[in-house]
């Protein structure tokens, strides 16, 4: 039952109660039945008025409030505009098609009455179409998948979270951006020029994809490196300046600062700006400068119509080098930020989102042989708590990830050098109570340097990072490449697995549940599965060369070269695969000898040559399957190399066969299989493969 839509009087009410009053002047005013200010966010629905009436947005701004105000700020600046969006694209279809589900909604919407449920389950699903179709920008303008697919699971979810407060029916969650259709985010080593993709073919072609892969990745890590050092020399020069002892007391200072007027306009300035602020000693004005900042504003710039500035302090500030220039000196700025986060991204292969909600203080714990976890922030209902991810700073850093050396900062140097750039930056985020200097990664809101401080958004990530690919135009390995923080994951998950095809160790760095999520979303690249499929076809050919060996008079009736089986014959007995086929009595192992007696060879031994699904076949292929299933986590801690050898190719290839025939017209009998082999095993007639 939908709750009764409150009126205009009771929304005022409401208001009244939730309402947070500010003197602070750089916070915007409060407008009641537009915007509200509560728990030290902003919430703004003015732009829907004309569009709606102001009953509605009224009721949408307190029903909004209430239902998310113990959610991030951040986060529900993101839920604010999506629904925005979503608001804004019913009204501007009713306009133009008159009669639609979207022009029924707008009359009912605008006189706050409940629209139907189809109506609305047709909107939300139009809405879709536009963002799933990444040629319509009349929405959003970026074509980035990453960023539509999030902005739409915003939408579906913010609908269905207000829809019991009345004021429209609950809707189907609307339909997510197919990844099949979209395509993987690349890694670095498959973008193109232009913001194409390499395609790799030949015989080696996963090999040079991830050749390509590491060389870029260290390229950018080594990028980031000089960007944040250059950044941190500046910061350094910034202490140095404020430890001379040749500068002013803080009175005579803010003395000076008050007696400014059009300092550097080729005018005199009284004796005391001439003596604290003297324009043939650059570092000791620039000193003082610094002194007073560091004081007064905690390092932050006044704008000339801020409380604390005038326009003389602005003319100093521009005579010192500019204002961005001042505050490198005492604070770390956005792209410092971005360089130490590309660092963390590259060695851990965290995702973005928990990396920009790592907590200000992320070591979990001391150092053990170089590895430590890491935490991050997770919001709950009282306030952000401190939750530890399964990403660690690694033991063997970067270089043995990408096998170069010459690497100059580790993980941990990166982070901290950010901690100590920030300082200034945290201690005004604690003046505003808000809960953000417990995040790492904080910087200053927009462009100016006296604003509020927020979170590292994606937004200002966004900007930062394409200034940075703009500068790195000219740049022999990553210039003319369009790429992203996304792109470090799938690159640094490709990597790791390219070692040994370690497929589980990189599912347990990934922290998924199993190796489906991995493969499906970041593993599965044409090269890599062409990698694959030779590998299984070099795991049957041996095993039939091994089979087929034992009568050679079987190869000339089959028609098969007796040479190329006999090579690949003993290429199976190198990798074991005659331990299978043979009396384990005759094995040459006691290992060998006490294992199982399991029959995996059909009695005929063409019939393996082509499979036949007959039900009892069926039973002995799942069997199998599972049995290698229930071992490969054991089998790669224990002896990786035997798995990867003799095992790995079959459970892919007795997988491989059983999704064919789910996609066959033998699902029924696999179905059947599967249940006889579950009931023989519950009643000890049956049991599954063991390999050895």
């Amino acid at each position: 039952m939908a709750t009764k839509i409150p009126s205009e009087s009771e929304c005022q009410r409401r208001w009244l109660l939730l309402n947070e009053p500010t003197t602070d002047s750089h916070h915007p005013v409060s407008v009641i039945g537009q915007s509200i200010r509560f728990g030290g966010a902003f919430y703004d629905f003015s732009s829907l008025v004309p569009l709606y009436g102001s009953h509605f947005v009224f009721v949408l701004l307190i029903q909004f409030t209430e239902a998310f105000f113990q959610n991030a700020s951040n986060g529900n600046a993101k839920r604010i505009q999506s629904l925005r969006s979503f608001f804004k694209f019913v009204a501007i279809e009713a306009m133009i098609i008159p009669n639609s589900a979207a022009a029924r909604a707008h009359q009912r919407l605008s006189s706050c009455i409940r629209p139907s449920e189809s109506d609305m389950n047709e909107l939300a699903e139009s809405y879709g179409d536009v963002i799933r179709d990444f040629e319509d920008t009349s929405i959003l303008k970026s074509t980035n998948k990453t960023y539509r697919g999030t902005h739409l699971e915003s939408v579906s979810a913010v609908l269905r979270r207000l829809a019991p407060h009345g004021l429209w029916p609950l809707t189907q969650p609307i339909r997510r951006i197919d990844d099949r259709a979209g395509g993987h985010i690349p890694t670095l080593g498959q973008l193109g020029p232009g913001g194409t993709r390499v395609v790799f073919e030949g015989p080696d072609a996963y090999a040079r994809s991830v050749a390509a892969s590491k060389a870029r990745m260290a390229h950018l890590r080594k990028l980031s490196e000089e960007g944040l050092l250059q950044a941190y020399a500046v910061f350094e020069r910034g202490k140095q300046l404020l430890a001379r002892k040749d500068t002013a007391s803080l009175e005579v200072i803010t003395q000076a600062v008050s007696e400014l007027t059009f300092y550097g306009k080729n005018q005199r300035e009284a004796p005391l700006v001439e003596r604290i602020f003297p324009k043939g000693n650059p570092d000791l004005r620039l000193a003082n400068l610094l002194k007073y900042l560091d004081t007064k504003t905690a390092g932050a710039i006044p704008y000339k119509t801020d409380q604390d500035g005038s326009y003389g302090l602005t003319s100093l500030v521009g005579a010192c080098g500019g204002a961005q220039l001042i505050s490198a000196h005492l604070q770390g700025t956005k792209f410092a930020l971005l360089c130490a986060q590309i660092i963390t991204l590259i060695d851990t292969g965290m995702n973005v989102q928990p990396c920009v909600d790592m907590a200000a203080q992320p070591f979990n714990g001391e150092f053990r042989r170089g590895s430590v976890s890491l935490l991050t922030i997770v919001a709950t209902k009282d306030r952000p708590t401190q939750k530890e991810v399964l990403s660690t700073v690694p033991i063997d850093g970067a270089e043995a990830l990408l096998n170069v050396a010459g690497f100059n900062l580790s993980t941990k140097s990166a982070i901290s050098m950010w901690q100590e750039m920030s300082e200034r930056l945290r201690f005004r985020a604690r003046m505003q109570n808000d809960n953000v200097h417990r995040y790492l990664w904080i910087c200053q809101k927009g462009s100016g340097f006296f604003g509020r401080i927020h979170q590292f958004s994606m937004t200002v990530a966004k900007s930062q990072m394409n200034s940075f690919v703009e500068s790195i135009a000219d740049d022999p390995v990553l210039g003319g490449f369009q790429f992203s923080r996304n792109n470090i994951r799938p690159t640094y998950l490709t990597i790791r697995n390219s070692k040994n095809l370690e497929t589980q160790v990189v599912v347990s760095l990934a922290n998924h549940s199993d190796g489906r999520v991995t493969f499906g979303a970041y593993l599965n690249r044409a090269e890599y599965r062409e990698l694959l499929a030779s590998l299984m076809r070099r795991f049957q050919n041996q095993l039939e060369a091994a089979i087929l060996v034992t009568d050679i008079s079987r190869v000339v009736h089959l028609s098969v070269n007796a040479e190329t089986i006999v090579g690949r014959a003993e290429e199976a007995v190198q990798n074991g695969l005659d331990e299978i086929l043979f009396d384990a009595s005759n094995a040459r192992t006691e290992a060998i000898a006490a294992a199982p007696p399991v029959e995996i060879v059909p009695e005929r031994l063409e019939s393996f040559l082509q499979f036949d699904p007959k039900h009892d076949d069926l039973v002995a292929l799942i069997l199998i399957n599972r049995g290698m299933e229930a071992s490969e986590e054991t089998f790669l801690l224990n002896n990786p190399q035997r798995w990867k050898h003799k095992w790995m190719p079959g459970l892919a290839l007795t997988s491989a066969a059983i999704a064919r025939l789910e996609q066959s017209k033998h699902h029924v009998a696999l179905k059947r299989a599967s249940h006889a082999a579950d009931q023989g095993i519950l009643d000890g007639s049956l049991r599954a493969f063991k390999p050895w």
